[in-house]
Order: C-alpha cells, then structure tokens, then sequence
C-alpha cells in the first residue's frame, strides 16, 4: 500500500488484488498480493478476478486535473459489490466479512467492507439502474462535501451520512499513515466522527 500512497502525485491510479490464499488447491499464503497494475487518470486498473479474491486496493490521485476525492466513490461502492457478486457466482469460500476494498489518497488510507451485503446489492442496483437515483446520489456528493480539494473531516462526514442515510450495508475503517493500526469511523448522534481502535 505504501507504493500507491507514494503514487498519488502520478497520472495514473495504481491497484492490486489481494486474495485468500489458503482457500487456494495447493494452498498460497493468506493474504496473497497480485502485482501493481496501472490504471489511467480517471479510471482504476484492471484488476483480474479470481475465485479467492477478497479485496482490491487503489488509489486516487492528488492533482486536480483527475478530480478525484479523498473517499470512496460510487465506482468504488459498485466494484466492491462486483467482487462480492462475482466470488457468490464462483460459489467461493471468501465469506462476505472478508471481502473490502481499500483506497489510499491524499487525505486518509481507508477500507470499506461488507456488513451486509444484500443492502449493498441493493443500493448498487438502484443506482445502477435507476436514473433518478443516480443523480440523487451524485447531488449527494456535492452537497456532502466530497468533491476534490474538500476537507478530510467533511469528506469523511459527508460519506458516513451517505452510508447511514442510504442504508449501504457497509463499515469505513482508517488505517494510520504506516496501515498499521485501523479505527471503525462511525457518525455519532451530533454527527462528528467516533474513531474506535480495532
């Protein structure tokens, strides 16, 4: 993860894959890595997907020419459902708990994982087909404050009320500047963030 936080000043986004090995025949050390895959300026790598896939790591990019945001992006809600659909159309043994996406940016290192994953399906679908809907979460965003260059705490803010107002069926977690020791970010009744070492 180190490499994509020191590539967030590129043109490029950077990403890889990480897997369950031990539900690999023969066996691969759990967790296991695929290599750093380029993507562009505005879209993720193309990450290959395996039956023992459990989680993909990327990065968004700090010059403003990309806009890219310092939290998850619909995309980036829409490619972990993706992974969670393909790895129960695989019949895999990757539990739901275990699947994640994680993103490093300028403002944070986060994860975002599977609480529930039939309200991520859920909302995924709507927006995926739902015009109306699309839009409204779009609106959200800008409204909410995640768009380029916006505060951290407000960007933060901003996705943890889009995950309670629309019931996502997940949980965002940030990791420290070495991805060593992670806290649960959730919105309390004031709507500030309780960070809770995990």
């Amino acid at each position: 993860m180190q490499t994509l936080k020191d590539h967030i000043n590129g043109n490029v986004e950077k990403g890889f894959g990480i897997y369950n090995g031990s539900y690999n025949d023969p066996p691969l050390p759990n967790p296991s890595f695929s290599s750093i895959i380029d993507g562009t300026g505005q879209e993720g790598p193309p990450i290959g997907f395996l039956p023992i896939m459990k989680a993909v790591v990327h990065n968004h990019l700090t010059d403003s020419i990309h806009n890219h945001i310092g939290t998850f992006t619909p995309r980036d809600i829409v490619q972990i459902a993706n992974v969670q659909s393909m790895l129960q159309n695989a019949s895999s043994s990757v539990q739901e708990k275990e699947i994640a996406t994680y993103l490093v940016c300028d403002e944070g290192n986060y994860a975002l994982k599977i609480n529930d994953g039939d309200k991520l399906y859920d909302f995924v679908n709507k927006y995926g087909t739902d015009v109306d809907f699309k839009d409204r979460i779009d609106k959200f965003y800008e409204d909410s404050n995640m768009t380029h260059g916006k505060a951290k705490n407000d960007q933060n803010i901003g996705f943890l009320t889009l995950m309670k107002d629309f019931d996502l069926g997940v949980d965002l977690y940030e990791a420290d500047e070495n991805f060593e020791n992670w806290e649960k970010l959730e919105l309390n009744d004031t709507n500030n963030i309780n960070r809770n070492p995990c």
